[in-house]
């Protein structure tokens, strides 16, 4: 199981329209030292997005939205050994989908970023 708390990042999390627990249960999981809540209410993913991005101050970013999960445990250690290891401004993660029937080609949330490069 993925544990944020022993991978040492930034970690923004822009709540849009959110109005059920999240916020609770996001601070179960994180530790307040390296957590940023914020709340937008302008029902855009871009808006939202962007809004975090002006607060970062991590050397990478990566979009990540409610519905994502991760089937691998170290994804975000080993992409950023990788990233680090390579020195390469981005690295494109694969889309597995159970639910549609569709390919999806460069999607935001499949890459991580280095922040200068955005």
């Amino acid at each position: 199981m993925l544990n944020l708390k022993e991978i040492e990042a930034e970690y923004i999390f822009v709540l849009d329209d959110c109005i059920d627990n999240t916020e609770q249960l996001i601070k179960s999981y994180m530790c307040p030292d390296n957590l940023k809540i914020i709340h937008c209410f302008e029902h855009s993913c871009g808006v939202a997005r962007n809004l975090g991005l002006s607060i970062a101050t991590g050397e990478y970013i990566w979009f990540v939205d409610g519905d994502d999960w991760f089937i691998y445990p170290n994804t975000v250690q080993d992409c950023l050994r990788i990233l680090r290891e390579t020195q390469e401004p981005l690295i494109q993660l694969k889309f597995i989908s159970n639910f549609f029937n569709r390919q999806f080609y460069s999607m935001v949330w499949q890459y991580i970023f280095k922040r200068e490069f955005i």
